[in-house]
């Protein structure tokens, strides 16, 4: 790289070409770190949008001393996206990044997005930080919410929510699923339902304030046991049962209590049948 010319140099030829030289150079645009100010996106899931950045280096003269550049305004952005499908991640003021300037006049181009192919430059300058276009990323903080994809899988982390629309398909390993909830875990199935087409193992409590029903000929099975506190059991069928039953409330069958508590009408002495109970 050529020195800069100071007001001091020697008034040489060869001090004079450099000169033109450099001069020359300075006004080829190419690429500059950049930083965000305002941001242009009518629809967060629409086209790509637009920045306004200021460049994060000075123009420094023969002296020495720093001039800041002014705003370069409408910077398209850059988006991962191939047709219809984007990793939308929109830029935010403040961000850092770099600045890429094309040949062209690009005023025409960013007006039609290229929909209509190839558009004439709308005048005749070149290399110029008015046809900027800006890449995010370079020089940025740490992220609170991210997409990490490493050797061992790959992490995501929402911080306050992760929402999905279509259909989750995990092919997942013997392991299966793992969730460590921080303060509990819910699952909101608001359209239709739950429908899990498969076995479930819980080890844990299970706790619900609706019905359970048993559709379809499909049974509860408890090797276990079963203990009902502070309510009661409803059943329209019939229960089979190869251990005891242990029971500390009342058990009433259409609203007649055969309880350990029950007693019998019309009871005579001898053989006979006592009537129903009471």
């Amino acid at each position: 790289m050529l020195p800069q010319r100071k007001v001091n140099s020697a008034a040489t030829d060869f001090n004079s070409v450099a000169f033109q030289i450099q001069r020359a150079l300075s006004e080829i645009s190419t690429a500059e770190p950049v930083s965000v100010g305002a941001v242009d996106i009518p629809d967060p899931k629409g086209p790509v949008g637009f920045v306004d950045v200021t460049p994060l280096t000075k123009i420094v003269d023969g002296e020495g001393n720093g001039t800041s550049q002014g705003q370069q305004y409408k910077l398209p952005y850059l988006r991962i996206q191939g047709g219809k499908n984007a990793v939308i991640v929109d830029p935010k003021p403040g961000d850092k990044g770099l600045a890429v300037y094309a040949m062209r006049d690009t005023e025409t181009l960013k007006e039609t997005r290229g929909d209509d192919g190839p558009v004439n430059p709308g005048s005749g300058r070149t290399l110029d930080q008015g046809d900027g276009f800006f890449l995010s990323g370079f020089l940025n903080g740490e992220p609170e919410r991210w997409v990490w994809v490493h050797d061992d899988g790959v992490a995501i982390e929402g911080k306050d929510e992760i929402k999905t629309h279509g259909k989750i398909t995990s092919m997942a390993a013997e392991d299966g699923w793992t969730v460590k909830p921080e303060a509990g875990a819910s699952i909101n199935a608001t359209g239709g339902g739950l429908t899990v087409n498969g076995d479930v193992l819980i080890n844990g409590s299970i706790t619900w304030t609706g019905t359970a029903h048993g559709r379809g000929g499909g049974k509860a099975e408890f090797d276990r046991g079963v203990r009902i506190l502070g309510g009661g059991i409803e059943n329209n069928g019939g229960i089979q049962n190869s251990g005891g039953i242990q029971n500390s409330g009342g058990v009433t069958d259409n609203g007649k209590n055969i309880g350990s508590t029950h007693t019998h009408t019309g009871v005579e002495p001898g053989g006979g049948n006592s009537g129903v109970p009471e």
